[in-house]
């Protein structure tokens, strides 16, 4: 499956997500615009670098309308009590009442998902895609979250699906969106000389000390790291036995750890 553009950097213990909402759920006069996620995106990195991704359509009321085959009107069009029609307003026509729990024009304008879309699409049901990412990511995983309307719409959405207190659906909300990485901002002075600032870490510090730690520990302090870029790049591995050192991929290094000097001796 292909995922729309996320500009994804790779990252350890990652998850990127896009959702696709159907309307902005901001309802004018009598009209209901009730928003639903239509198409689920994930791009998840695990622990070792290891990629998995999906891509699923969302079973619900705004999708399965519109496989039944949604007749479009333009709204006021045949009215004649109306002294300002709204000529460019679309609505939808289902058993001749006018109803807007369908992909708006303007959601369609931002990513392009219309009924048309839904028609050869299988479609899953939010709660067995939120299960599934429950089971991949833990305490540690750290969120990228895109979406095509507003943080608010979003909470309409998981309400609208009875899934607002689901425990992924739970991180979703408080990620909202905040993107990971953000522009340091410069060292506030002091106000008081006993207040300690907290030092940041930058993430590639704390990655490179963390896959060393394991390695240290899985060794029996026999093998260390000297270099680390990342976890698609080799690393340095040095023996502390005979001082010998050799690269290789993290992940290889992590399934054998052995020095390769020591081993033919």
């Amino acid at each position: 499956m292909q995922l729309a553009p996320l500009n994804i950097e790779e990252d350890v213990n990652t998850i990127h997500i896009q959702l696709f909402i159907s309307n902005n759920g901001r309802t004018r006069g009598y009209y209901r615009k009730d928003p639903f996620i239509v198409r689920f995106d994930y791009c998840y990195f695990d622990d070792s670098g290891r990629k998995v991704e999906n891509q699923y359509y969302i079973e619900n009321e705004t999708t399965l309308r519109g496989l039944s085959g949604i007749q479009y009107i333009e709204k006021d069009f045949d009215s004649m009590f109306v002294f300002n029609p709204e000529r460019f307003s679309i609505t939808g026509l289902i058993d001749d009442e006018l109803d807007n729990s369908f992909i708006s024009v303007l959601a369609e304008y931002k990513h392009g998902i219309n009924d048309y879309t839904l028609k050869d699409k299988k479609l899953v049901r939010l709660e067995v895609v939120l299960d599934e990412l429950q089971q991949l990511v833990n305490d540690e995983t750290e969120f990228v979250l895109t979406n095509t309307e507003s943080k608010g719409c979003l909470e309409k959405s998981l309400f609208n699906e009875q899934l607002q207190g689901h425990s992924f659906a739970v991180k979703l909300l408080e990620t909202g969106k905040r993107r990971k990485r953000s522009k340091i901002k410069p060292e506030k002075v002091p106000k008081s000389p006993k207040k300690i600032d907290k030092v940041k870490v930058d993430p590639k510090i704390r990655r490179a000390e963390t896959f060393r730690g394991k390695v240290i520990a899985k060794s029996n302090n026999k093998i260390d790291i000297v270099e680390y870029i990342s976890s698609k790049e080799k690393v340095t591995a040095k023996c502390q036995d005979c001082g010998h050192k050799w690269k290789k991929r993290s992940d290889h290094l992590l399934a054998r750890l052995y020095c390769p000097r020591c081993d033919k001796a």
